[in-house]
């Protein structure tokens, strides 16, 4: 094996891994607040807005490069939206089991 080949694939690996950290970096961070939030007892008032800064952070530093506001396919997400939305407030108002 060649020594460029060898680079290629180290640099091929190192950024799928950091592509895989711009994903779950802020999921950990999400559930790791809440961890140590509820092992504390912190007031939530004060556990949400620094879970929030926290996440908002990590989002910027790891998961930037990853993050598109571009939309790719715009009428299919309003319409899988709309299902999303009909599914999960329909049974409330057909059966109105929450009131």
């Amino acid at each position: 094996m060649s020594k460029a080949s060898a680079t290629s694939r180290e640099t091929s690996v190192f950024s799928q891994n950091r592509a895989m950290l711009g994903y779950v970096a802020p999921f950990l961070t999400y559930v790791g607040f809440m961890a140590v939030e509820h092992g504390l007892g912190i007031s939530s008032l004060w556990a949400y807005g620094l879970r929030l800064a926290a996440v908002v952070v990590v989002l910027v530093l790891f998961s930037r490069p990853y993050l598109s506001f571009r939309p790719s396919m715009a009428v299919a997400s309003i319409g899988i939206g709309i299902a999303v939305f009909c599914i999960w407030i329909g049974p409330d108002l057909l059966f109105g089991y929450r009131h």
